[in-house]
Order: structure tokens, then sequence, then C-alpha cells
């Protein structure tokens, strides 16, 4: 393509073998892209700011920032350890089924076995534990108001008013659809 007979300009620039480079060269400068031909790097301080802000990183990867994600990571692997003994713990002792086992017994939850699994069982929510929702959500309300450590009452989040509060009524309704459908696992 740009052999002996190529009428146009060359680089002409000293190679690492000692010859001249017969490559094109940039109109601008007289050099071919691998020798400087196609830039030379921003002139104005305008141009270098462009510059600066177009290779600006994220900082993700950083000495600091990698060493605070390994500090998480160990955190998490110990916080995830210990939720691990004590799942396991109550596993063990029973009280996750003898808790499940009270609730059913006082009607607050009913089960069907899955189909998927011959072991495990599917719980739902009684019509009785789906009243009581909204007595929880006040009793909360009660909490965050009147019990905290700075005794400064805390605000409820919006949407929790008394009486029965919009968000309470909302959830409840969603709470019916999921677990007393008739065509629902329970």
């Amino acid at each position: 393509r740009f052999g002996p007979s190529w009428p146009g300009q060359r680089c002409f620039a000293k190679t690492r073998r000692g010859s001249k480079c017969q490559r094109p060269a940039n109109k601008r400068n007289g050099r071919c892209r691998l020798h400087g031909g196609a830039s030379t790097g921003p002139r104005s301080e305008e141009g270098r700011k462009l510059i600066s802000q177009a290779n600006l990183r994220h900082g993700k990867y950083t000495k600091n920032k990698l060493e605070k994600q390994r500090e998480n990571a160990a955190k998490g692997r110990v916080i995830r350890k210990e939720l691990h003994q004590i799942e396991k713990g109550l596993v063990k002792e029973g009280v996750l089924a003898s808790r499940l086992k009270r609730l059913t017994d006082i009607g607050l939850l009913s089960f069907k076995d899955d189909p998927a699994h011959s072991q495990r069982k599917i719980y739902c929510l009684s019509p009785a534990a789906i009243d009581l929702v909204p007595i929880l959500l006040d009793m909360s309300v009660w909490a965050l108001t009147h019990n905290s450590p700075t005794k400064e009452p805390i605000a409820p989040p919006s949407g929790m008013e008394r009486p029965q509060s919009q968000y309470s009524m909302e959830l409840v309704e969603r709470l019916r659809s999921l677990h007393l459908d008739p065509g629902d696992m329970c």
C-alpha cells in the first residue's frame, strides 16, 4: 500500500533498527502515529483540564479502598460465622420448631406440606395473625416515640399515623392476598 512509489510524505523518524520510518506522516507535524504524529498532548490550560477530567478514575481500587474492602469482607465473614453458629444452635435445640409449633397451636400460623420436598412445610399467616399486624405496627410506633435512648421522642416514619394508617391497611391487604388466597398453598 505504501510501497517505494507512494508519492505522499513519509515519517522518516529513526526507528529502533536505525533506519528511517517509511510510514505515512501526519499532516500536522510530519510524523507517523507511532512516532508522535497522532497527538502531542494538550497545550492550553483548558485542554489540560479536559484531558485530566477524561482520565479521572473512580478511585475504587486505591490502596485505602482495597484495604477497607478487605476489612469489611473479614468482618462479614466473622458475622456470617456467628449467625451460622446461632442458627445452628437454635435448630439443634429445637427452638425454632417449638416456636412454629406454638404459633400453629394458638392459630396464628397454618401449614401445608411442600410438594417439592417431603421434609419441608410451607407456613402461612392465619386471618388472626393478619389482624394482629396493625397492632404490632402501633406498638413499634409507640416504642419509637417513647422508648428512645436519647430521651427525645423519635418521629415515626411517614405514613404510620393513627388511626390505622394507609401503610398498615395496604400491608394487611397484601398479606391477605398472599396468605388467604383460595389458590394459595395454605
